[in-house]
C-alpha cells in the first residue's frame, strides 16, 4: 500500500496515484522558518505516515505575483534528487492558514503562507526551506469508514493516446471492491482543499469518469468505460459554479445510475483535461488532489 509503488519520484510521469487506504492520518502541521533567503515563515502541514525522514527543499522566490518555484527531496536518503519546477503562484487571498486550502506539493505534504503575507513582497530573492517530516509529523490513524487515496492532475491535454507520457490521463488504482460492492456510495474529489493551479487559456476543465472490468484485479487494457462521466469537463478552480470555496466537489453514485453495475469485479476512475475547441488551460506540475470514498448502505 505504498504511497511510491508507481515511482520513487511522485513528480514523474510514471507516477498517477497511491493505493486506497481505508484510514487516515490526521493533519499535523507547524510553522518553518526559512533556510536562507527573506525572513518569511511558511506553514506546513503532513497527512502520510510514509513520508517521515523524507527532507523536501522548498524554493519561493519575488515575481509579478510571489511564487513557490520549486520541491525536490532526494529518496533514498542521499540518493538521486527528485523534483518539480513548475511555479506554484501564490496569492493573496487563498492558501493562508486562515482558510481551508493548501499547496499539496506531494502525497499528503503541503505548505501555506500564514495570513496576512502580501502576494508580491514576502519575497526579494529567492529564498529556501527545508521541511524534514518528523516522527512528531505523523497524526494517528483516522478510520472514517471511507477510503482514500492521492490522485496527480493532469499536465497535458489528452490527445487521443497519442502521446501516453505526457500524463493526459491520470488513473486511480483499482477500488476495493469489498468497500462498495453494490452499494451506492459518496465520491469525494479533492477532500484536503488543494488550491489547482493553472496556466492561462481559453478552456479551463476535468473530466472524471469511471472504468470498470468484469474480472478481478483488471488491469490496463481490461477495463471499459462508464456511459457518462462522473463530472463531465469542470472547471475545479471556480468555486462560484463547479467546486465549494475549498476547491471540493462530491457526487453519490447509486447501483442503479452505473451501468453493468452488477457484474462488475473491478472499478477504477481517471481524469483528464479534454482537448477541445480553443487552448486549454493546463495544471502545474506536482499537484496532488486527495479523492475520497464513502459507501452508502440502502
Amino acid at each position: 500500500m505504498s504511497i511510491f509503488q508507481d515511482s520513487n519520484n511522485v513528480y514523474h510521469l510514471d507516477w498517477d496515484s497511491s493505493p486506497w487506504k481505508p484510514y487516515y492520518n490526521k493533519l499535523t502541521s507547524r510553522y518553518l522558518e526559512e533556510d536562507s533567503g527573506d525572513d518569511t515563515t511558511i506553514k506546513v502541514w503532513c497527512a502520510e505516515e510514509e513520508l517521515e525522514g523524507k527532507v523536501f527543499t522548498l524554493t519561493c522566490d519575488t515575481d509579478t505575483v510571489d511564487k513557490l518555484t520549486s520541491v525536490s527531496y532526494p529518496n533514498p536518503a542521499g540518493g538521486p534528487v527528485f523534483n518539480e519546477t513548475d511555479d506554484f503562484l501564490t496569492d493573496v487571498v487563498t492558501a493562508h492558514d486562515d482558510r481551508t486550502v493548501k499547496w499539496w506539493y506531494g502525497p499528503g505534504v503541503a505548505m501555506q503562507f500564514p495570513d496576512g503575507t502580501h502576494a508580491t513582497t514576502a519575497y526579494t530573492q529567492s529564498t529556501v526551506y527545508t521541511h524534514t517530516i518528523a516522527a512528531s509529523d505523523i497524526g494517528e490513524k483516522v478510520y472514517d469508514g471511507g477510503i482514500h487515496c492521492w490522485m496527480k492532475l493532469p499536465h497535458a491535454a489528452q490527445d487521443g493516446g497519442t502521446s501516453p507520457a505526457t500524463e493526459t490521463d491520470i488513473y486511480s488504482k483499482n477500488i476495493p471492491m469489498e468497500y462498495i460492492n453494490s452499494d451506492d456510495f459518496l465520491i469525494v474529489f479533492n477532500s484536503y482543499g488543494h488550491r489547482p493551479i493553472k496556466v492561462s487559456g481559453t478552456n479551463i476543465g476535468l473530466t472524471i469518469q469511471f472504468q470498470y472490468a468484469d474480472v478481478l484485479n483488471a488491469e490496463t487494457g481490461q477495463f471499459v468505460n462508464a456511459t457518462a462521466p462522473i463530472w463531465d469537463d469542470i472547471d475545479i478552480g471556480s468555486t462560484t459554479t463547479d467546486v465549494n470555496t475549498s476547491h471540493m466537489a462530491a457526487s453519490l453514485i447509486t447501483s442503479g445510475g452505473f451501468d453493468k453495475r452488477e457484474n462488475v469485479k473491478s472499478i477504477r476512475f481517471y481524469w483528464y483535461t479534454e482537448d477541445t475547441t480553443g487552448t486549454e488551460a493546463i495544471f502545474h506540475g506536482g499537484q496532488f488532489i486527495r479523492m475520497s470514498l464513502y459507501p452508502v448502505k440502502r
